[in-house]
């Protein structure tokens, strides 16, 4: 695997804005810079995007404040180009996983095309086939990771072979093992599967004799069965026909039963049609006798209907003019109702708005003057406080000076007080540092005290500086803290524009309100008057009396024309007599004709009925032995049911026993292929087995490794060598005397290192000692 391109987004200490860093024309390669800037970054992007493993956990290597990192690598692997991209994203929290995603291509020309698989699982072993090697394997050859040189020399002899055998291939070896393993299994099971079916054969074929045997015994019983069942079927059938015969009779006797109750129904409904017919013809004849009375009765009907048709046509007149009156009343009481609204609404909005408001003038006012006397306030206070501000900016430039100042002066009592002590340390024979010239102790001495003098001067005038500094600095202390007011001042200033412009906008409203109420109440007065003069609707008012003059002339009484309804009521029962006189004088010659013809049909249906009465007669008794000859028939069904059933069961019989004996022929037939095939199956299962020991640990790849071996440990102990002088060596052994009371060797992978003071274990060496072995 040659790596050809990285790119890295949010991973470890490298954010979204790093270019991607391109390995081409690179050979050799050396990281340099300081702890922390990202060099083994570099390599464990690599690894992650490749296998999913890096120096620490997934979340961990996401960058700090990031939610999401992504790795893409390009590599040549195999002759063909490759890109890899791996993305991780953090839980979202509420118990939500992170989630990880990996995509892998192939270069074809320019472009790459997807060649992921079905999972993540699925994509990272296609990726570790393409590489040649696993993780563990890389950092134990390739990689060294940082800090864990030692992981191949701290590996178990085992895991060093295993790690060995990964890059020599030995895994080839160890899937052909396996196959040769699975291989060797399935013949073995071949093996006994052939081993079984032969000895079932052989079990099987013991039965021959007996089934020959068998099969003679059924054939007989069969014969002697077909025998006596031919005759019970002889004999079923001939009492079969006279019970089918008897059972037809049977059919027939029932149909004459039932025409007979047809015919008995049509008499019963022919009778009652003759009992109907005389019924109608008495009630006509009765109806008839009364003709002259309801002619009389008709004619009062009709003189109280005329008279009623005039009531109706009154109470039309009336209930028209009523109508007018109620409509025009209806007006009338809309146009008051109308008016004493508009009153109630105006009295209203003089109550609830404008009263209210004009009384509010006085309190408006005042409002207003205390609104202008607190905008006056602010104004003032600001006036000061930018009077304040101009001073705060000189303060704080006589802070700067005098902080200067008290600098200088303590700078120049330090110079002076190590002048001062440079005199105080000379002695005797000592001579002026400036000029040279001797000085005596007594010279030095004075020398000294002037210098005190100036520094006693400096102190005096710093102490001045200092407190000049303290006033100036409270007082700058104090203007800040009334400056630190302004933003509440111009607040308070601000509210008091707002509350004076509502104010007089309100007052306005007030003094508007005023005028607006004198014009309502005169239009209140205005409308009171015209309800109470009835000065509204005046043409509907008119129109009214005169619709209830034009009633009263009319004379219509309701009393009376119930009284005449009820009359009319009370006589219409004479019409319905007089329609029934109309209805038997038509039908009475109908229905004396029709019973007349009810009569004939009952006399013939009468007379069919005796003839079918007679032929059922006849036949109930030719059928009378029918239950006898079906009883006979049912017992002679169940005793052929029983040789039926005998005879299917030797015929079942029958065919089992040619059945087993075909099988026992074509099963005898096959041992000598069941014999060869189990010979084939037991020399590929030796073949197989001599194959899975070959490909073993044991076999090939100890070949291998015992050829690799040598190759390495020159190598390693020619760089030790340059690295210790000669001083040390190492040597890879592959096989140990066996410990215990078997004895022999075992397979190993030992590593034995001794120096000019002889051989010693590991961990005894120092640390550099064992950085150069490792």
């Amino acid at each position: 695997m040659v790596p050809l391109k990285l790119a890295v987004r949010n991973f470890l200490c490298y954010r979204g804005d790093v270019p991607p860093l391109d390995f081409g024309g690179i050979h050799l390669a050396c990281l340099s810079g300081q702890n922390g800037h990202g060099k083994s970054a570099l390599l464990d992007a690599i690894t992650w995007a490749l296998w999913g493993k890096a120096r620490a956990r997934d979340d961990s290597l996401i960058y700090f404040g990031a939610d999401e990192m992504q790795v893409v690598l390009e590599f040549k692997a195999r002759d063909d180009r490759y890109r890899v991209a791996r993305r991780r994203t953090k839980p979202t929290g509420r118990g939500r996983a992170g989630s990880s995603d990996l995509q892998l291509l192939i270069a074809n020309g320019e472009e790459y095309t997807p060649i992921t698989r079905n999972s993540l699982r699925d994509t990272e072993a296609e990726i570790q086939r393409i590489v040649g090697m696993d993780y563990d394997t890389f950092i134990n050859s390739a990689f060294l990771l940082q800090g864990r040189a030692d992981e191949f020399t701290n590996k178990t002899p085992g895991q060093r072979k295993e790690v060995l055998g990964k890059l020599i291939g030995l895994q080839e070896y160890e899937e052909l093992q396996e196959r040769a393993k699975e291989r060797a299994r399935q013949e073995g099971s071949r093996v006994s599967v052939v081993e079984g079916r032969l000895q079932h054969i052989r079990q099987e074929l013991i039965r021959k004799a007996g089934l020959h045997e068998e099969q003679l015994r059924v054939a007989g019983e069969l014969s002697l069965l077909e025998e006596q069942l031919q005759i019970k079927q002889e004999e079923w059938k001939d009492l079969k026909g006279r019970v089918d015969t008897l059972r037809t009779h049977n059919v027939a006797l029932e149909e004459l039963v039932q025409e007979e109750q047809r015919f008995k129904k049509r008499l019963d409904q022919q009778q009652s049609q003759v009992e109907a017919h005389q019924e109608r013809i008495l009630q006509y004849e009765g109806i008839i006798v009364t003709r002259a009375e309801i002619e009389r009765g008709m004619e009062q009907l009709g003189s109280l209907r005329a008279e009623y048709d005039a009531m109706n046509h009154a109470r039309t007149e009336h209930d028209r003019l009523n109508g007018q009156a109620s409509q025009l009343s209806m007006v009338i009481a809309q146009e008051h109702s109308r008016l004493e609204e508009q009153v109630k609404g105006l009295q209203r909005q003089i109550v609830k708005d404008l009263e209210p408001a004009v009384n509010a003038v006085p309190y408006l006012e005042d409002k207003l003057r205390d609104a202008n006397e607190q905008l006056d306030n602010a104004l003032t206070s600001l006036q000061h406080l930018e009077a304040t501000g101009a001073a705060l900016v000189t303060l704080t430039g006589d802070i700067g000076r005098l902080e200067s100042e008290m600098n200088t002066v303590k700078e120049e009592g330090g110079q002076l007080r190590e002048k001062q002590q440079m005199f105080n340390t000379l002695d005797s024979a000592a001579s002026c540092p400036l000029c040279g010239t001797p000085l005596s102790e007594d010279q030095c001495s004075r020398v000294s005290q002037s210098y005190q003098a100036e520094i006693d001067e400096k102190i005096r005038l710093f102490r001045g500086i200092q407190a000049q500094l303290q006033d100036v600095s409270e007082k700058k202390a104090s203007a800040e803290l009334a400056l630190a007011g302004r933003p509440a001042l111009e607040e308070q200033r601000d509210q008091a524009q707002r509350t004076v412009a509502s104010q007089n906008t309100e007052l306005a409203k007030a003094n508007q309100a005023s005028q607006q109420l004198v014009a309502l109440r005169e239009q209140v007065s205005g409308l009171q008057r015209q309800l109470q003069d009835r000065e509204y609707a005046t043409q509907e008012q008119a129109n009214l009396a005169e619709v209830q003059a034009r009633v009263a002339v009319l004379g219509y009484d309701a009393g009376a024309h119930q009284d005449l309804y009820r009359r009319i009521q009370n006589a219409q029962s004479i019409e319905q007599r007089a329609h029934r006189l109309q209805e038997a004088d038509e039908a009475l010659p109908q229905e004396r004709k029709a019973l007349e013809i009810a009569q004939i049909l009952c006399a013939e249906i009468t007379k069919e009925l005796e003839g079918l009465r007679s032929k059922s007669e006849s036949i109930a008794s030719a059928i009378r032995e029918l239950p006898a000859l079906e009883e006979a028939l049912v017992r002679q069904s169940a005793a052929l049911e029983g040789f039926q059933r005998s005879q299917r069961s030797m015929l079942q019989q029958k065919g089992d026993v040619e059945g087993d004996l075909r099988r026992l022929e074509e099963l005898e037939a096959s041992i000598p292929r069941e014999q060869q095939a189990l010979l084939s199956a037991q020399e590929a299962q030796g073949l197989f087995e001599e194959l899975q020991s070959a490909f073993g640990r044991q076999g090939v790849q100890a070949m291998l490794i015992d050829t690799l071996l040598p190759k390495v440990e020159d190598t390693a102990n020619e760089l030790l060598a340059r690295m210790t002088d000669g001083r040390m060596h190492v040597k890879l052994e592959t096989q140990r005397e066996r410990r215990g009371v078997q004895g022999g060797t075992i397979e190993t992978l030992d590593i034995a290192i001794s120096d000019e003071l002889g051989a010693r274990p590991y961990e005894l060496f120092s640390g550099g000692e064992a950085f150069r072995i490792n």
